[in-house]
């Protein structure tokens, strides 16, 4: 896959963010098979929504690393994503 954003000057620091998120999605198998598997925008879209809908998303200034973070008592079958 290649991922390319464009977009005006001054935002670097908003694209870096875009990228991690862009890498977040890809390093996971099921939305992986489903970027692969689209046929079309919106199925990369409903991919997405799919992913965000069983994750976690911890804002980057309101996480402290020395707090652990635990588990989910169950995790989603890979069926069910």
């Amino acid at each position: 896959f290649l991922f390319i954003l464009l977009g005006p000057k001054g935002k670097a620091k908003s694209y870096h963010e875009i990228g991690r998120a862009i890498a977040t999605l890809m390093s996971d198998e099921v939305f992986h098979d489903i970027a692969y598997k689209a046929k079309d925008r919106q199925d990369l879209i409903a991919g997405i929504d799919e992913f965000l809908d069983e994750v976690i998303v911890l804002p980057p200034g309101e996480w402290d690393p020395t707090i652990r973070i635990e588990p989910p008592k169950s995790l989603p079958s890979s069926d069910k994503r």
